[in-house]
């Protein structure tokens, strides 16, 4: 039963076990013309305060439920824990799954990789699908999932291969062409390639499940349009699948295998794992960013830096006489020529100290405010491998081996070392010589002082996507958002 608590009423909600480790918070809903018999909630919810008594259901899922839609308006607040996962704490956890996960998340209605015996697999695997039509859609799957996962056999890596895998090869588009196929996953994942975030988060999961690791796919929104700190307005346009994968002893951790979205938060996983945070680099106070500014480090350091050449060069006040026109040109001077070398000093502060796993994920958030600073405006849930390939486009500057090096500190327990930081540090003026011969002089001094790009490209029709300097979309991003 619920407790009154200021004329509403409070509900309990017990704790999920395992739960992996993060940070209680407290979030308000506005819920406005929908009905609903879900009630949205950010995390593992601990507790639920609503003006109504609802007949709650808390089920396995930890999705809050009730009998009855509730609507079309509806306030509440949940407090809840945001997962803060990191790769160590997901390395080396076995398989020690318990017996009701395996029995209810782990299954597929054909045989997993470990149920294959004798000198050939694959031939047992052939056998075992030619039996059926249903069978036969799924004959590709052993060796695409040799080409994704190989040897591999941690969980934690073959989510990371899979997740990957699907980001960069397969493309999304709401109106995937048809099949005649039964199976819409067997469709995806052998035939077209192409297809939603459901197509992405279902196949995901059953790769996952094709190597014995425990998955579910789950069904929510993404965070939406910020319209002020801490403040998101979310549309059924922001609906979204992903995936959640089981570890020992720490419960459910998200994945997105979906190019060009993600789900809020830090995770473990490539697609939002924090590691292109250019508030690492950016050299901006606490003091700065709380004052009323944007939240985005990015958008922060380019306004920021427009903001600071304005306010200087349009004071009311000006000195008169020519001792007075000289001194104002001096002190223009002296700031057009201090600007940028104070800029880049204090995007390097994050360089010189800290952990050297600390400063390579300043590095490498270095790397992205260098395009943004030249017109490139890259989405913040595109994951390292992406922009790679990005790279080895338009720039036709190969980064493959030196992403995987870094990947392997972010991502497989590596030690980050100075030669990496010395590498990515090459790598990042050859990337600024190239996008000064491909925008041009007039681009590479506004990127000095962190003036805004001018764009040449028309907007697309999709609200998410906005005009840069030039396509850096890669194909799996070309249709709309």
């Amino acid at each position: 039963m619920p407790e009154r608590a200021s004329g509403s009423y409070l509900y309990l909600v017990p704790s999920v076990y395992p739960e992996p480790p993060g940070k209680l918070v407290t979030e308000s809903f506005q819920v406005e013309s929908t009905y609903t018999d879900h009630l949205f909630t950010g995390g593992s919810p601990r507790s639920l305060l609503i003006a109504q008594q609802v007949p709650l259901r808390v089920p396995d899922t930890h999705a809050l439920g009730v009998d009855q839609p509730l609507g079309p308006k509806l306030d509440y607040a949940i407090t809840a824990v945001i997962p803060e996962v990191k790769p160590t704490d997901l390395l080396a956890r076995g398989r020690d799954y318990p017996a009701g996960i395996l029995s209810q998340y782990a299954r597929l209605p054909f045989p997993t990789r470990s149920d294959l015996t004798g000198p050939s697999p694959e031939s047992a695997w052939r056998m075992a699908m030619s039996d059926s039509t249903a069978g036969r859609e799924w004959l590709g799957l052993y060796q695409l999932n040799q080409d994704i996962v190989g040897p591999t056999t941690g969980p934690y890596r073959i989510a990371l291969k899979v997740e990957r895998y699907l980001r960069l090869h397969y493309i999304y588009s709401l109106t995937p062409p048809p099949t005649d196929y039964e199976s819409p996953y067997a469709a995806f994942l052998l035939r077209t390639k192409t297809g939603y975030c459901q197509h992405f988060a279902g196949a995901m999961a059953v790769l996952l499940r094709f190597n014995g690791v425990p998955a579910r796919v789950a069904v929510g929104f993404t965070a939406g349009r910020r319209v002020k700190d801490g403040t998101f307005v979310v549309t059924r346009n922001d609906a979204h699948a992903w995936v959640e994968v089981y570890f020992p002893d720490v419960g459910w951790v998200p994945f997105d295998p979906t190019p060009g979205r993600a789900i809020p938060g830090p995770g473990a996983s490539s697609a939002n794992a924090g590691f292109v945070d250019p508030s690492a680099a950016g050299g901006l106070s606490a003091a700065g960013a709380s004052a009323g500014a944007p939240s985005d480090p990015r958008a922060l350091g380019k306004k920021r830096g427009a903001e600071g050449v304005v306010a200087r060069t349009g004071a009311p006040a000006s000195p008169s006489g020519t001792a007075g026109r000289l001194l104002l040109g001096a002190a223009l001077g002296t700031l057009l020529v201090a600007w940028p070398i104070g800029r880049a000093a204090r995007r390097k502060r994050r360089l010189r100290r800290g952990a050297w796993d600390a400063r390579l994920r300043a590095a490498v958030a270095l790397v992205y405010v260098d395009l943004e600073d030249h017109g490139v405006d890259v989405p913040r849930s595109q994951t390292l491998d992406e922009t790679a390939r990005f790279l080895k486009g338009p720039l036709d500057l190969d980064a493959e081996a030196l992403v995987g090096r870094v990947q392997a500190v972010l991502f497989g327990g590596r030690a980050a070392t100075e030669k990496d930081l010395a590498d990515i540090a090459a790598f990042r003026r050859e990337l600024k010589r190239r996008l000064r011969a491909r925008t041009g002089r007039v681009r590479a001094v506004l990127a000095l002082y962190g003036l805004p790009a001018i764009s040449t490209a028309a907007s697309e029709s999709s609200p998410t996507k906005r005009a840069t300097a030039w396509d850096y979309s890669p194909r799996s991003r070309r249709a709309a958002l």
